[in-house]
């Protein structure tokens, strides 16, 4: 259920981020050929879905899953909060009604007050431990708050016992944020609102003003936070030190506790031989994680998409189909499945192969940061893609598109968003020749595209 850890993550986790694309661009190219490589076969979901994987039953745009797919389980990527997972407030919800300002007590409908309250909730242990002030709470607060009550979901073709929309002054929380920008849109807006501003950032919550909890990152940290079912996941270089078996430079991927900051487990890559060309120093993995159910999806400095058990090692369970972890540990990660795009695809990435994947349906969607060699004069694979479709279960590469060819300027360090025109679902490639790229969701077919490129710019 989501806290208030995941409002006040930027004060908590001492991130400093820079995304760097730059380059000048030359006078619109000619319209780019393209292959996209539909493979007609779907992947055989039964065979060779983990049997404890929570399947989503809906699609983050609101399409229906694609024939063959199991229908079962929670919805992915906004992960509403689950009223039902504590029967009363908590010490946690006693400080988010007070961080809203001051706001007005809120309006409750009598009826979903009786409906949703079986019992007393003074009864109940949750209550009893909200009566303990929180710890970042002055000690001037008072200790008693209103009453408020989980409110029960509807039953299905009933009328909601609440609003639609919240009342005056009513806070909203809009959950967790499982992916960079927060879905699949990349809007990057959070609607979430009572939000207290007055923290202050801290290298210990001792020396902060209302920090639940700080951890240490790497000493460079270019992937975002992402916060999903109690948990909390960042890429950074491996400066933490979490993991002492490992020494010196490596990617990193780590997972945080939600609630208690409590370090769990790492994802630990080294880093490839070539060097700075395709694996630049001390970048860590700046992809920011995708997250769905117990599943995860990221872009490592090996130029390698990834889907990761949730769990880790912590289950006792080695998820397959990939089971020959070197660091296979309880604080390491369980790696479902591995796609290395440089040794399988061909691609090149020059300095660091750098996207953030989103998952639309069945598909994992990347831009494979292909790119120009250390002395920017050549292109080494310009018939490797740049942008790929991944089936999220299995690793299997559903389509793949080489755009833009041998246009590309520098590199490709930008990531996917997606969206429904006309009820079609299209997935938005920002291309290494300044054009953006749709293309059909399912197939990769090219939809249109658009020249980004300053018209009287040189490069």
């Amino acid at each position: 259920m989501p806290t208030k850890s995941n409002l006040f993550l930027s004060a908590i986790l001492t991130i400093g981020a820079a995304v760097l694309i730059g380059g000048c661009t030359p006078p619109p190219p000619p319209r780019p050929t393209y292959d996209s490589g539909v493979t007609d076969a779907e992947p055989d979901w039964e065979a060779s879905s983990p049997p404890e994987y929570v399947m989503p039953s809906v699609d983050p745009l609101g399409e229906p899953a694609s024939e063959g797919v199991a229908e079962s389980a929670p919805e992915p990527s906004r992960l509403e909060p689950k009223p039902t997972d504590e029967p009363a407030p908590a010490a946690d919800d006693e400080a988010d009604q007070e961080m809203a300002d001051d706001s007005a007590d809120e309006v409750i409908d009598e009826a979903a007050e009786e409906a949703e309250m079986d019992t007393d909730p003074a009864d109940s242990p949750a209550a009893e431990e909200a009566a303990a002030p929180a710890p970042w709470e002055p000690a001037e607060t008072p200790e008693t708050a209103p009453e408020s009550s989980p409110e029960p979901a509807p039953e299905p073709g009933a009328a909601a016992a609440a609003p639609a929309t919240p009342a005056a002054g009513e806070r909203v929380v809009t959950g967790d944020w499982p992916c960079w920008g927060g879905d699949v849109h990349r809007n990057m807006v959070n609607a979430t609102t009572g939000i207290a501003i007055d923290f202050e950032p801290a290298a210990t919550v001792e020396e902060g003003k209302r920090l639940l909890w700080v951890a240490k990152l790497g000493s460079q940290t270019y992937g975002n936070p992402v916060v999903s079912n109690g948990k909390v996941y960042v890429g950074t270089n491996n400066g933490g030190e979490y993991r002492p078996k490992h020494k010196g430079d490596r990617g990193v991927v780590l997972c945080f506790e939600e609630k208690t900051g409590k370090f769990l487990w790492q994802l630990t890559r080294e880093k490839l031989p070539q060097g700075r060309v395709n694996d630049w120093p001390e970048q860590g993995i700046c992809s920011a994680p995708f997250v769905e159910g117990n599943r995860l999806w990221v872009v490592t400095n090996r130029c390698e998409l990834m889907c990761l058990d949730t769990e880790g090692f912590y289950d006792q369970e080695n998820d397959g189909p990939y089971t020959d972890e070197t660091d296979n540990e309880q604080q390491d990660a369980d790696i479902v499945w591995s796609l290395d795009m440089i040794e399988e695809m061909g691609v090149f990435p020059h300095n660091l192969a750098t996207s953030s994947p989103i998952v639309v349906g069945d598909l994992v969607y990347i831009l494979t940061s292909n790119g120009v060699d250390e002395a920017h004069l050549e292109l080494p694979s310009p018939r490797s893609p740049s942008f790929i479709a991944v089936h999220k279960v299995t690793g299997e590469v559903v389509w793949e598109d080489n755009s833009p060819l041998d246009t590309i300027l520098h590199g490709q360090w930008s990531s996917p968003a997606a969206g429904v025109v006309n009820g079609q679902t299209q997935i938005y490639m920002p291309g290494g020749n300044g054009w953006l790229y749709a293309l059909d969701a399912k197939t990769g077919e090219h939809l249109w595209e658009f020249d980004l490129n300053p018209k009287d710019s040189k490069w």
